[in-house]
This record gives C-alpha cells, structure tokens and sequence, in this order.
C-alpha cells in the first residue's frame, strides 16, 4: 500500500511540474503591429499572453503607459509586468523590433476657401501632397488629383500612398465653395456696437473672397473704419448710413441697400444758464443740452451728483425730460454745499457717455440777511455788488454800486468748512477792490455787508 501511495505522490509531482513549465513556457508579450515599417503616428500596443492584469509597462523609450505613438524610427520593445494565477508575480519582455517610420502625404487643397462663384461658374480644386503612386479620394467619391466644382459646398481628400500605405486627409483646411444667388446680399458687421458716443470710431467688415469693394462712405477696402463726430448728414442728429456694393470676378455684383446706420451720441453737459450757477436753491431745477434720438426712441436723461467736500460719493438722478428739480435729491443735496454734476442720454434703456462736469452751489431759499435797523445801506435799500470774473485762475474785483459812502463796506471770504481766510475792508467812496491772488484753487463764499445789510455769493479759483 505505500509502494503505491509512493508511485501515485511521484506522478502528480511530476504532472504538476509539467503544467508550470507548459504556463510558464505561454508567457509572451508582443509589440502590435510588429512592423518593421509603420506610417507616423501609428500607435503601438502589446499582446499579452500568460499574464494576469493590472499590468505595468516600460518602453524602452521611458514611457510606462500600455501603448505609445511612434513619430521617428527607432529599435522599441517593452517590458509588462502582471501576476500569475497563484498571485505570484510575473513578467515578460518583447522582441526588440527596429521600427522604420515612414512619413505621411501631407494633404491639402488648391486654390484654399473659402471660395464664392457667380451663377454658372465653375472652380479646378486640386490635391497637393502626393506621389507619383499615391491614390486619390475625395468627399465626393471622385479619385482624380483634379476636380471641377460648380455647386455650394465642403470638399476635402484623402491621399494614400500605393507603396507604405500611409494617407492623410485634408480635413483640417477643407474647402468651403460658395454659389452665390441672385438675391444675396453682402454682410456688414462690426466688432462692436454701432451707436457710439461722439466722436468716436466704429469699424466695419464684409465678407472676404470678392474681388471689389465699394463702400458708400467711398472706402475701396474690405474692413473700414468710420469717424462719428456729429458731421455726418442723416435724418436725425448724428446719424449715417452705410451701404456696400461687392463684385466676383468682374462677373456679377451684388449691394446691401438696407446697409447698417451708425450713430454718435452727444455727451451733454448742463444748460449754460445752469453750469457753474452758485446760487441756486433746492426749489430750483437745472436742464441738460438737448440730445436728439431716432423717432420712437425712449429717451431719458441721467443726472450725477458729488459733493464737493465729499469726492467719490455719488448720487443719480432719471428723468424722463431734460429737467431736474433739486429737491428731488434731497436729503442728499443740502443748501450751503457745492456739487460737481454731470449728465448723460439714455436710449431705449442703453446709457451713453457723461459730458464735462458742471459745478453748482445751492443757498438757502431765503439768501439775504435782512437788516435789524432802519438804517439803509443805499438809497434804493439794497445791496448793489458783484464779483468777477467768477471763475478765475488769478484774482476776483469786487464792485460796489450806489453804496453809502459814508460806511465802509467789510468782505470776508471764507473756505467751505466756513473758516475766514481773507478779509478785507472796501472804501465805499472808491467802490471796488481786487483780492484773492493768494487764495488755493476751491470754492469760496464771499460775504460782502455794510450796516446792517448783507448779500452772500460764491466764487470758484481755478487753476
């Protein structure tokens, strides 16, 4: 009995051996395609046998991922690393192959697109790229070098060398053939919009690939750049229209009568009436310049406000009309201040560019200190005096009219945070007196008294 348990432990022995060598001897891992020549860019992989997955890669280039694209000749193999059934590890490396990298046909078409016809023309396109043994497809399932093409379309090819097999196709520089109908009109557009504010510069393209260009503003060019600075002629202010007329191969022509209208708008400022008064009340209003629009266009107008004393701080007004009452703005706008203010259009909802600042000062409702005697300071019971110029980059005059030349007249000029910084007495005989040479640009208040009457104005020093 162990005679035989011996003889059937040393048959399975040898059996199991005879299996691992067979498992083993199955192990292989193979390069596809296994040359020796391939066209560029032919990706190779590997055929594994007798390895269990994941696997691991290295190429004898340094990559190390299961398949690579082969661009130049060179002698490749790979090594795959797996597992075998029992969990092991396992490997195999590949023959080394001496790969010959053969270029490919760099196809393309002649004349290149995009290419537009007349009714009744006809276009040669041509394949370049080949050799003398290289085969021809296009996308029409023509197989000549040549084709004749009269209809609206996209045309590429595929050239394939006879010898190695490689092709390339065109389809990155496909060309577009364009007959064109007698109805057609030639494009305008533009990078940007076509209502700007004045002046300013709009430009126009039309479509490449015809042979003439004939803009109505007389440019002969296929892109054009058109100045709107409020000189145009047009139905409305500020207003043209542009048309073009294009031609293809002295044959036939076509023209966009509708064309594009361009337009500036005006930057605005305040009315001159309005624009540096420094004696308005928060019962007053001021008015923006007139800016025209099409017909049927809502229009409003957008006022800003900023405190002088308080830059950066903002506060806007909408109106439906060229107007704006002050009181609208309150709490914001207060007597005794000074604000920068500026206006602007507003079109169909789009608003434009804001116009030079404007500066206005705003008094109490009642701005004259009434006297608490009889006594008066003229005959006619007021105050005759001016300052000018105002504003003024040097110094101010002040003038006074029919004043008792009995009393002197006392100026004091005070900043906004209401310290004096000049003051000075008037000989009311002599009646006038220049001042503020030494005053830093800003916005002064004069206070001009005699008695018991007084009047105040406000004077701008610039630069």
């Amino acid at each position: 009995m162990s005679t035989l348990f011996t003889k059937v432990s040393f048959f399975l022995g040898v059996l199991l051996s005879t299996i691992n060598l067979v498992a083993e001897a199955q192990v292989s891992a193979t390069i596809v395609p296994g040359g020796p020549s391939v066209c560029a860019g032919t990706e190779l992989s590997v055929n594994i046998t007798g390895i269990l997955p994941p696997y691991t890669y290295k190429w004898s280039n340094g990559a190390t991922t299961a398949t690579i694209i082969l661009n130049q000749s060179a002698n490749i193999r790979v090594h795959v690393r797996g597992f075998s059934p029992n969990g092991g590890r396992r490997c195999a490396n590949s023959a080394r192959i001496p790969f010959t990298v053969v270029a490919n046909p760099v196809a393309s078409v002649s004349p290149a697109g995009p290419i537009k016809l007349c009714q009744g023309q006809s276009v040669i396109l041509t394949a370049n790229g080949g050799q003398t043994s290289s085969t021809y497809l296009w996308n029409t399932g023509a197989t000549t070098a040549s084709i004749t093409v009269n209809a609206s379309g996209t045309y590429q090819v595929t050239i394939t060398n006879s010898t190695s097999g490689c092709n390339s196709s065109s389809t990155s520089n496909a060309v577009n053939v364009e007959v064109l109908a007698s109805s057609f009109q030639p494009v305008i557009s533009s990078n940007g919009p076509l209502t700007v504010c004045k002046p300013g510069t709009i430009s126009l393209f039309a479509d490449p690939g015809f042979s003439s260009y004939q803009w109505s503003t007389g440019a002969t060019t296929p892109t054009i750049s058109v100045l709107m600075d409020g000189s145009q002629l047009g139905a409305v202010l500020d207003t043209l229209t542009v048309t073009l007329t294009v031609s293809l191969n002295n044959q036939c022509s076509f023209t966009n009568s509708d064309g594009v209208i361009l337009r500036s708008v005006r930057q605005p400022r305040l009315r001159a009436v309005d624009c540096g008064n420094l004696n308005l009340t928060m019962n007053d209003s001021i008015r923006s310049e007139v800016v025209l629009s099409h017909a049927n266009e809502i229009q409003q107008y957008e006022f800003e406000f900023e405190e002088s004393t308080n830059p950066g701080i903002f506060q806007t007004y909408i109106s439906n009309s060229r107007w704006c009452k002050l009181s609208n703005l309150a709490p914001f706008l207060q007597p005794s201040k000074f604000y920068n203010v500026r206006v602007r259009v507003i079109i169909d909802g789009t608003p434009y560019c804001y116009g030079q600042i404007c500066q206005i000062g705003i008094v109490p409702v009642t701005p004259f200190v009434q006297p608490s005697g009889s006594r008066l300071a003229a005959s006619n019971s007021t105050l005759n005096a001016s300052v000018f110029p105002n504003p003024s980059a040097d110094e101010f005059q002040v003038v006074l009219r029919n004043m008792n030349a009995d009393q002197p007249t006392l100026v004091n000029v005070n900043d906004l945070s209401g310290r004096v910084v000049s003051s000075f007495i008037v000989d009311s005989a002599t009646g006038t007196v220049r001042f503020g040479s030494e005053l830093k640009d800003g916005i002064y208040t004069v206070s001009i008294r005699q008695g018991d009457y007084q009047t105040t104005t406000r004077i701008v020093k610039t630069k």
